[in-house]
């Protein structure tokens, strides 16, 4: 899944609309909590898969290489390579970034 979005100039704005449009208040420094980046993943996982597959499964997560976003996945004990579903989560905003499916 493509997506243009620049983690590191979208932002989370609080703010207003008026007739010269946008009005930025002010603009948080939002970072999002691994918990609530696994709970925004674990909604897809529940859409995907159903409910038995988030009871019989382990969460892993842990931030991409830039910090911007959470990569979150789920796999049954013991691990076995292949098949596995993961979610990237933007830490700035909570938006789904990618839905990775590996072989």
């Amino acid at each position: 899944m493509a997506d243009k979005a620049n983690a590191e100039t979208d932002k989370v704005d609080i703010g207003y609309y008026d007739t010269e449009g946008w009005t930025v208040l002010k603009t948080p420094d939002f970072k999002l909590s691994k918990e609530a980046a696994i709970a925004i993943a674990d909604d897809v996982y529940l859409q995907i898969f159903g409910e038995d597959y988030l009871a019989e499964t382990v969460v892993g997560i842990h931030e991409i290489d830039d910090g911007t976003c959470y990569y979150i996945y789920r796999y049954r004990e013991p691990l076995i390579p292949g098949g596995d579903i993961s979610i990237v989560v933007r830490k700035s905003d909570g938006k789904i970034m990618r839905i990775v499916a590996e072989e």
